[in-house]
């Protein structure tokens, strides 16, 4: 249910948990494993979103949601990066909670950087638990286009999500913005939703530094439902989202 650099301190289609959690989890677990910060960091971003999108669906009948991400990471030995994350959401208009928390290990090998974790996520109205293992690929390509692969296999749905994406980074003296596109795919992920290609999705994010350690972000996208079949929730949707980070 869940690219990076939304709330930007600087990535389930992704959700507000992509622009939070996974920017938390890999986009700066990434930067400190350049060597860009201390051995051992803590981030956390305030968020809304105007809708709670994941694999090209809404998640809640009416209204967006809000949330709280942290993220406490340390450096290892052999240019890696340990971290252990938190996500708790609200829906602003549904009657909807979720929490999240997890592990995961990054590291930098000559031309990728790979990435491996795991997420207990808990959902109050369900009274249910989930298990979710992810591997994330990542590398760059022509004049710094940033490419990726990210697979997340859901124990509860017995499948595997796939989101294949291309963003681009720019910045000036004062912002920082990343068009994007992802293609997700599914295998068994959404159960009553087709196998193979879902949805397109394609935003912009940006964000500015506010003073030490504070970012103002925010991020407009939308998606589009591909090979639609009769009663599937997939749709064409747009959605906006703010966020204030802080870390050190």
């Amino acid at each position: 249910m869940h690219a990076q650099n939304n709330y930007s301190l600087t990535k389930r289609s992704f959700s507000l948990r992509t622009w939070t959690l996974f920017t938390l989890i890999v986009g700066m677990l990434t930067s400190h494993i350049n060597g860009e910060d201390s051995e051992t960091s803590f981030n956390s971003v305030l968020a809304y979103d105007s809708k709670y999108i994941s694999e090209g669906r809404d998640n809640l009948d009416e209204g967006g949601i809000g949330s709280v991400a942290f993220e406490w990471a340390t450096a290892t030995e052999g240019n890696g990066e340990a971290a252990f994350s938190g996500w708790y959401a609200e829906g602003i208009d549904a009657d909807y909670s979720e929490l999240n928390l997890g592990v995961s290990y990054g590291w930098s090998l000559e031309k990728f950087d790979v990435g491996v974790g795991y997420t207990w996520l808990d959902f109050a109205e369900d009274d249910k638990t989930h298990n979710e293992f992810a591997l994330e690929l990542g590398t760059s390509i022509h004049d710094d286009y940033d490419v990726g692969a990210a697979f997340t296999y859901s124990t509860e749905a017995g499948g595997t999500w796939i989101n294949l994406e291309i963003s681009k980074e720019f910045a000036n003296d004062k912002f920082a913005w990343s068009p994007y596109l992802l293609l997700g795919i599914n295998s068994g992920y959404v159960a009553d939703e087709h196998d193979g290609i879902n949805n397109l999705q394609m935003g912009l994010h940006v964000a500015t530094e506010l003073s030490d350690g504070f970012e103002l972000g925010g991020y407009v996208a939308y998606t589009i439902g591909l090979d639609e079949e009769p009663g599937e929730s997939l749709d064409d949707i747009f959605w906006v989202g703010i966020g204030l980070g802080w870390g050190n």
